[in-house]
């Protein structure tokens, strides 16, 4: 039996789908993550957003992000 091979975790979409199922509302975690809304909608459509904004929102969802050394 082949062992299946672990799918690497899309971040924003795992960020995206914790605000989701958060309960919060748009201003509630612009407010608590200090990010703009106008950014958190760009956001939550599928744009691409600065990595200080999404780091700023995924910690306001309990995510800790870390850098790694590339192979």
């Amino acid at each position: 039996m082949a062992s299946k091979k672990k799918r690497p975790i899309d971040m924003m979409d795992a960020v995206r789908r914790a605000f989701r199922e958060s309960g919060m509302l748009g201003y509630e975690l612009s407010e608590k993550s200090g990010v703009r809304h106008s950014v958190l909608s760009r956001f939550m459509s599928g744009s691409h957003i600065q990595s200080s904004a999404f780091e700023k929102l995924a910690a306001a969802l309990g995510y800790q992000l870390t850098k790694t050394k590339g192979k």
